[in-house]
């Protein structure tokens, strides 16, 4: 697993190697997540990358903006690991991938 400062970090490190998963926050500062997550959607190289992003409950109506722009999946914080973990296995290629391996084959990127 990495961790990027910002969305602008985490584009840098996405061009650099491949990432299974980006779990992405929506208040991220210069570049928010929704911001990230155009930019992944608009690169042939990285456009088909499972994207999960988060924000509170109070800003929970940005979701519809990150599902026209592609988002696989949206959680409102604060949330518990299951429900992450249940998250990633309804968004990862071949769900039917066993809970552990994707545990362990999950990078996921903040």
């Amino acid at each position: 697993m990495h961790e990027a400062g910002d969305g602008a970090a985490a584009l840098a490190m996405l061009n650099q190697r491949r990432y299974g998963l980006v779990i992405a926050d929506w208040n991220m500062h210069p570049m928010t997540g929704y911001e990230l997550l155009r930019q992944v959607r608009e690169d042939p190289q990285l456009r088909e990358t499972p994207f999960v992003i988060m924000t509170t409950k109070d800003q929970a109506h940005c979701f519809v903006a990150a599902r026209r722009a592609g988002v696989n999946a949206c959680l409102v914080k604060p949330f518990m690991p299951a429900a992450l973990r249940e998250t990633i296995k309804q968004i990862w290629p071949g769900s039917e991938t066993p809970a552990a391996q994707v545990q362990e084959a999950a990078t996921a990127l903040l």
